[in-house]
């Protein structure tokens, strides 16, 4: 399973020019994507340049409670959500024990496993 690429903000100024992978942003800019990487730096941003990129936090509330008994009633481990998920046994359990959030795409593949929808495990949703 291939992960996401991370997604960027880019501005010029105050100004916002689009949102993308740093792919996609380098293509617009004409350099790059490990430039398009390097202007999301601190040390890019201390130099005052007028470009700016930023990270886009895709990570999302997850009914951790709601989520673990779905999990139980399918027969699914922290084992079995290492393939699915792509991530190792410690970045799992560090997600289901909720000292780290989930991302997105997480809660999707997690929701079809499921069969649910992706918006039932989100905290403060009832299914």
């Amino acid at each position: 399973m291939v992960r996401p690429e991370e997604k960027y903000a880019l501005y010029h100024g105050d100004e916002f020019i689009a949102e993308g992978t740093a792919k996609e942003l380098a293509e617009i800019e004409g350099v790059t994507p490990k430039t398009i990487s390097f202007y999301s730096t601190p040390v890019y941003m201390k130099r005052g340049h007028k470009k700016k990129v930023y990270k886009v936090d895709d990570t999302v509330n997850v009914d951790i409670k709601k989520l673990k008994i779905l999990l139980g009633q399918q027969g699914y481990y922290t084992d079995d959500l290492v393939g699915i998920l792509d991530l190792c046994k410690t970045t799992i359990n560090r997600r289901l024990n909720g000292k780290n959030p989930f991302r997105e795409h997480e809660v999707e593949i997690l929701a079809d496993l499921l069969f649910v929808d992706s918006w039932e495990l989100y905290e403060g949703e009832e299914g």
